[in-house]
């Protein structure tokens, strides 16, 4: 039988407690998957920045160290896997339709704004170069070649980061996994079609 889990990780942040986050995020996700979960913190190897904006227009800087999320492959111990952004609060069972599809990676490729400003709305296309964005905050992998090839593809493209910034023509700071992992999916869907 293969093991299913959800995996989530997180780094410290000066003004944000997000180990609380994570294990909140964690117990939401066994309550609503039935499934167990691992909490793990990472050490970035580089600090991220993120702005707030307020609705009444007041922006609010915060450390936010999200870089990492490409080594959930080798810290994930399920043969199934759903990663989650820590602050991803599940509140019902839908996640769990991704265990045992037939894909080897999934990711969602849109985004809705809950709040009704259509926040996203420039991103739906990854800059001028017209591929779609694909999310990083849940993502869905099993344990095999396929999987294990697209997370070496997305440290690559961290590691080269400022160099796809600009290729693609987007600031190399802050780091955005989402950006990193667009790239990734597009490198290794023409990979893949190549053979």
């Amino acid at each position: 039988m293969k093991s299913k889990g959800i995996l989530i990780l997180y780094s410290e942040s000066a003004q944000l407690d997000y180990l609380r986050l994570s294990e909140l995020c964690a117990r939401l996700a066994e309550k609503h998957l039935g499934v167990p979960s691992t909490v793990v913190k990472l050490e970035p190897k580089q600090k991220n920045f993120r702005t707030f904006r307020y609705p009444n227009g007041e922006l609010e800087g915060t450390e936010w160290n999200n870089i990492g999320r490409y080594s959930a492959y080798e810290l994930s111990p399920y043969d199934e896997t759903i990663l989650l952004d820590c602050d991803y609060i599940v509140q019902s069972d839908t996640l769990a339709n991704y265990f045992g599809c037939d894909h080897d990676f999934v990711c969602h490729n849109r985004s809705w704004d809950v709040t009704g400003n259509d926040v996203f709305r420039h991103d739906r296309y990854m800059t001028q170069n017209w591929f779609e964005m694909r999310w990083a905050t849940v993502v869905y992998f099993k344990k095999s070649e396929h999987a294990r090839r697209l997370f070496n593809v997305w440290r690559m493209v961290y590691e080269n980061y400022a160099y796809y910034a600009t290729l693609f023509g987007f600031n190399k700071a802050p780091f955005r996994n989402d950006f990193a992992m667009s790239i990734a999916h597009q490198i290794y869907a023409l990979h893949v079609r190549s053979f």
